[in-house]
């Protein structure tokens, strides 16, 4: 059991990374940016999952558009 608690919080780690690494790469101000960071640092997983789904697309980036 303890290696599966090991992986899942690898996992939330490198997620959570990645999240942030997103986060501060996109133009968002202060507020959001700030608000996003306190929930991603809080909640890891969870809070980076509801960030990629509530997350919108840049302009010109989305399916289709060419």
């Amino acid at each position: 059991m303890t290696a599966f608690w090991t992986t899942l919080g690898i996992v939330a780690l490198i997620v959570a990374v990645f999240t942030l690494v997103d986060l501060f790469r996109r133009n968002l101000d202060r507020r959001h940016t700030i608000a996003w960071l306190l929930i991603v640092v809080l909640v890891p997983l969870a809070g980076s999952v509801l960030y990629w789904v509530l997350r919108r697309q840049e302009a010109g980036a989305g399916a289709g558009q060419s």
